[in-house]
């Protein structure tokens, strides 16, 4: 590989691809990775058994990326894995591998963790094929390929057994399978990059692939976008459109079909622990005056971007219609929320609370400010005594006070909530998934007609029923608020003309990246 690089550079064919992005990366783990740019970067450098494609003109489809064929089986999920996927030190990919990320997963006291081996997969076992895996479902699921999405880690790390997911020296430098390896953060001219070079061992490198990869931060596309011109803008703030469509940028999918953005509400706090309260607090918030002034930019209000009723996207078929629920942009109900808020003074008459998010985003620091303002306004107009104090952490410190529970009101997103599985996860009453770490940071776990209605989802596999069952959770979180929905944002990804993609999907664009071409 090196020869062969120095070979290109001599012919001036040895092609980088040039990266906008918001943040630079610091946590490459998939257990650690939070920052858009981070979990972005995950596809460069790790595989999964089946990728999932969200394309919007075509849907979501699987398909195979370290296993050889969608898995024949019922319950067990019978997966032959590829014999031509290397890891970045040159060590070939196995069965093993794969059994040492399932149990890392499933390790009782790991940040992060989920229940999904508990509950819903059985660990891996190794019989002898070191290119064939077993994977056995511990009951019939509705889409059963979605717990199969997990990003795979090496059963080894510099010599030794990898014993956590969240190992700082991994996040740091990560050994991963996919088409590049991380290098570390480099400088140009004075101005920091991150660099990541072809995997030299991975054997489904094109002819044609990029050899380098440069990640270089910007915020101002009139002031600081690095020139030449970076070949992609990573999540764009909508106000830099037009700056970026002026210098030549095409725009690539925009619409994020996946992703809601809310209010984590801690449920361990008495003061939120209110029906009234929350439903408050949810009717007062006008979510499409607030997308319009903080994140559509001057010149598209109303364009981009949608309100919210909930933990499901706008689009998602498993949305309860109106009047079931009430419709987005009906969410917002003033009226509605001050009596809710004078019968919310009978249960609490003081109320003190932090409105935590990730700082580095001018955009989400206002909203968040103004969110806290009205919050703090409609429980004053109540005669409830109340200070709602906006902070703004970075994003890995936001995420630590996520996994020890530290924290109050939360502006936070999920994606793929429309999975029951991913859903049941996030409402997970059992111990270990509430306590520090577990999957279920909200501690919500005393609804017990919510998890009846979770329970019917996951028995169904028909479409109709499922729906029907998914609808219904729907109506009764719409009832209960345990978070408060505020909106889905698109995706902003931009191309240079002289790249060439195929469909992109924003929340994996780099899913493809052994078919991009730079032209000559």
């Amino acid at each position: 590989p090196e020869a062969r690089d120095t070979l290109e550079r001599r012919r001036g064919t040895f092609k980088t691809l040039v990266v906008g992005v918001r943040s630079l990366p610091e946590q490459l783990s998939p257990a650690t990775a939070c920052t858009e740019v981070e979990k972005q970067t995950l596809e460069l450098l790790f595989d999964r058994l089946y990728h999932v494609e969200r394309i919007i003109s075509q849907g979501q489809r699987y398909r195979p990326q370290l296993a050889t064929a969608l898995p024949a089986g019922s319950l067990t999920a019978s997966i032959n894995l590829r014999k031509n996927a290397y890891w970045s030190s040159g060590e070939r990919l196995t069965a093993a591998d794969l059994r040492q990320t399932a149990l890392l997963m499933n390790q009782a006291d790991a940040a992060g963790r989920s229940s999904l081996w508990r509950d819903y997969l059985e660990i891996p076992t190794l019989e002898g094929n070191p290119f064939h895996v077993n994977v056995g479902n511990r009951q019939g699921l509705f889409d059963p390929l979605a717990p199969l999405t997990f990003w795979i880690l090496p059963e080894y790390y510099r010599a030794k057994q990898l014993q956590r997911g969240v190992d700082p020296e991994f996040a740091k430098a990560p050994l991963g399978s996919g088409p590049y390896q991380y290098v570390g953060r480099k400088q140009d001219a004075g101005k920091p990059f991150a660099l990541f070079q072809a995997n030299p061992h991975d054997l489904r490198q094109g002819s044609n692939a990029l050899r380098a990869i440069r990640m270089i931060g910007w915020t101002d596309a009139s002031k600081d976008l690095p020139r030449p011109l970076p070949h992609v803008i990573l999540d764009a703030p909508t106000d830099q459109l037009p700056a970026l469509k002026g210098l030549g940028y095409v725009e690539k999918n925009a619409k994020n079909p996946t992703c809601v953005h809310f209010l984590a509400v801690n449920h361990r706090r008495a003061t939120l622990t209110s029906v009234s309260i929350r439903r408050a607090i949810a009717h007062a918030l006008d979510r499409q005056a607030l997308l319009n002034k903080h994140f559509c930019g001057k010149a598209s209000p109303g364009k981009y971007h949608a309100a919210a009723n909930g933990l499901f996207p706008p689009t998602s078929w498993a949305n309860a219609p109106a009047p079931r629920v009430d419709a987005p942009n009906d969410l917002y109900q003033p009226e509605q929320a001050r009596s809710l808020a004078r019968k919310a003074k009978e249960e609490s008459a003081k109320v003190a609370w932090t409105l935590k998010y990730p700082a580095g985003e001018p955009h989400v620091q206002a909203a968040c400010e103004d969110i806290a303002r009205a919050i703090a306004a409609l429980l004053q107009e109540a005669k409830i005594d109340a200070e709602v104090q906006p902070v703004g952490l970075p994003p890995h410190a936001l995420q630590k006070a996520i996994d020890e529970r530290d924290f109050d009101l939360l502006y936070t997103s999920a994606e793929s909530m429309d999975d029951p599985v991913r859903l049941a996860l996030m409402f997970d009453r059992q111990e270990d998934a509430t306590r520090a770490g577990g999957g279920n940071y909200l501690g919500y776990d005393n609804d017990v007609k919510l998890h009846e209605l979770l329970r019917a989802a996951l028995q169904h596999r028909q479409f109709s029923a499922v729906q029907e069952s998914m609808q219904t959770i729907h109506v009764h979180l719409h009832g209960t608020m345990p978070i408060i929905p505020l909106w889905q944002l698109d995706v902003h990804v931009l191309v240079h003309p002289t790249l060439q993609t195929p469909s992109l999907d924003p929340r994996a664009v780099f899913a493809n990246v052994r078919a991009w071409k730079i032209a000559p």
